[in-house]
């Protein structure tokens, strides 16, 4: 279905637009539309952040292995520096979006083909115009960073514009910004139960406090995307499911490293997978592992942590214990600091890691912007100017402008094959 998807272009902000979800994702698509002129309410069940967003290791990369990420993330980058202007609030650390220590990189000899496959990408990336990538030698990354194991070490590569969110601040001054100068609602508390649907086309919600029509509806939800669109009967199988999967967060408070140079410290991806970031006073430490889908999950599984990821409990098998491990064989400092605190949450994965930002193919007037795969924070104001431009396209889009750059929007389509995907670190 291409035609009479969204609703006609603004008209005095006649057009009502829900958006259901109100993380990262639902709050720059919220912006987003608010902006282009339209009369957007945002629900959400739970509270502001009430998902992935506030449990996620909110970092932010450019590397990516298409132009399409790369260009896209480039624009997020972007967005973010440029985020207390667009809020209209002072330029002090304190409201700064974006914290850009760097990602980095590492290879030993051990990985010398990865290191060679990351030199290649470091290749195709200035290729498309990402000349902030670099490789260093073992010296200069050494130099850099000396915070590594250099025994061993081969080189790296890293991207200075790359770094990590300040979640919270961008939650609070994105929907402040919204109601107060867009006059956007934001109802928490409110669970959307059901699709007003007149054939195929949607034409609002039923909420745990009654219903509410509307021109056009966005699906935030993400891990819970499932369960909202199991009230959409479909002849052809379904569309595409979101998989939610856990992943664990392990904060170590830092003890025996210089606070001013551990403050410096770039998001850090070993060779396994595992990775540290600076979170505060703490080192975060985080590996994703093989999760099973959990489709029947219920809201305070969020942060129920299992025995063999919390590494207070011992065992021979504790993961926690097992990442941890692996962080202080490529930064030795990580053996002086103290317990580790876990935390956990629910990403929700598709299976080639690449979000879905589509209307809907069966039913008109809905669109989907889920599936981000642990990059929902940093995708989202991409996310939400494609949602913006597709409400006001009338029409799905084959590619859609972005700080002077044309991206193709064929890969985050509802209707695209899987093959190879991106790397999900986080």
């Amino acid at each position: 279905m291409t035609k009479l998807q969204g609703i006609p272009p603004p008209n005095g902000g006649k057009n009502r637009v829900i958006v259901i979800g109100a993380g990262m994702t639902g709050a720059t698509c919220a912006h987003e539309l608010a902006h282009a002129g339209f009369n957007v309410v945002v629900l959400d069940k739970g509270a502001v952040g009430n998902g992935s967003s506030t449990r996620s290791a909110a970092c932010i990369r450019t590397q990516f292995g298409t132009r399409e990420n790369v260009k896209a993330m480039r624009a997020a980058v972007g967005y973010f520096v440029d985020f207390p202007g667009i809020m209209g609030i002072p330029d002090i650390p304190s409201n700064r979006a974006i914290v850009q220590n760097g990602y980095l990189y590492p290879f030993w000899v051990t990985d010398l083909a990865a290191f060679q496959a990351a030199q290649e990408l470091a290749l195709r990336m200035h290729e498309w115009s990402h000349d902030t990538v670099e490789v260093l030698d073992k010296q200069q990354t050494i130099s850099r960073f000396p915070h590594l194991n250099p025994e061993r070490l081969l080189g790296s590569r890293f991207c200075g514009m790359d770094g990590f969110l300040n979640v919270s601040v961008i939650l609070d001054e994105t929907f402040r910004h919204c109601r107060e100068e867009h006059q956007v609602v934001l109802r928490t508390g409110v669970e959307v139960t059901s699709f007003i649907l007149k054939k195929h086309t949607v034409q609002g919600v039923e909420t745990s406090q009654g219903r509410i029509e509307a021109d056009l509806v966005v699906n935030c939800t993400n891990i819970w995307s499932p369960r909202l669109t199991q009230w959409l009967p479909r002849s052809n199988g379904g569309m595409p499911k979101v998989m939610p999967v856990k992943r664990y967060l392990y904060m170590l408070k830092v003890a025996g490293v210089n606070s001013d140079e551990f403050e410096r410290w770039p998001m850090t991806v070993f060779p396994s997978g595992c990775y540290c970031r600076p979170d505060g006073g703490n080192l975060m430490i985080g590996w994703a592992h093989q999760a099973q889908v959990e489709q029947d999950f219920r809201d305070t599984d969020q942060d129920m942590i299992e025995e063999a990821f919390n590494p207070k409990t011992g065992g021979e098998h504790n993961y926690g214990q097992h990442a941890i491990f692996e962080a202080s064989r490529h930064v030795p400092a990580i053996m002086e600091m103290g317990e580790p605190r876990v935390t956990c949450g629910y990403y929700g994965v598709t299976p080639d890691h690449q979000p879905f930002i589509s209307y809907d193919e069966d039913y008109a007037r809905l669109i989907h912007a889920i599936g981000f795969s642990g990059h929902g924070a940093m995708f989202s104001p991409v996310t939400g100017k494609f949602v913006a431009m597709l409400a006001q396209a009338n029409e799905t889009m084959r590619w859609a402008g972005i700080r002077g750059d044309v991206l193709g929007l064929k890969p985050f389509s509802l209707s695209r094959s899987f093959g190879a995907g991106e790397h999900m670190v986080i």
